[in-house]
């Protein structure tokens, strides 16, 4: 997590300074600790690397950030959707718009249907094609 009061104010230029992949969350401004209290203003950042990074690399390339200690990614799909609370309707939800990909870091490619996701929604559509008895193309691109 990156803070707006403890962080130099080029730390993205800082990040971006790496040639690395990375990925930055939305500042959240509007989250709420369990008693109650707001959290600090942060954002969340996701760095990707070509291959296997130690924790010491990633903690030499953010030392000059201010930042608490770096935390592995179980996943970066599950990271991502984090940055904006898509799985959390109880939080804030904030915008997709917001998430910025730095380095090449391609944002789209973490919100791509599974292959599961593809078939049930294939699924839906031969429904819906069969339950409106559409048989034609240009009816169905009314849909």
């Amino acid at each position: 997590m990156v803070y707006p009061e403890s962080a130099p104010k080029n730390w993205r230029e800082i990040l971006d300074e790496t040639h690395m992949r990375w990925i930055e969350s939305p500042l959240h401004d509007k989250d709420f600790n369990p008693d109650g209290t707001i959290k600090k203003p942060h954002w969340h950042v996701m760095l990707s690397a070509d291959g296997p990074i130690t924790l010491k690399a990633v903690e030499k390339i953010i030392e000059p950030l201010n930042v608490p200690a770096p935390q592995k990614v179980g996943s970066g799909r599950g990271m991502i959707r984090y940055f904006i609370h898509l799985d959390n309707p109880e939080k804030y939800q904030y915008s997709r718009d917001e998430i910025v990909g730095h380095g090449g870091a391609d944002v789209e490619s973490y919100f791509e249907l599974t292959k599961t996701n593809k078939i049930s929604v294939m699924k839906d559509i031969a429904t819906y094609i069969y339950e409106n008895e559409i048989d034609n193309y240009a009816d169905f691109l009314g849909f």
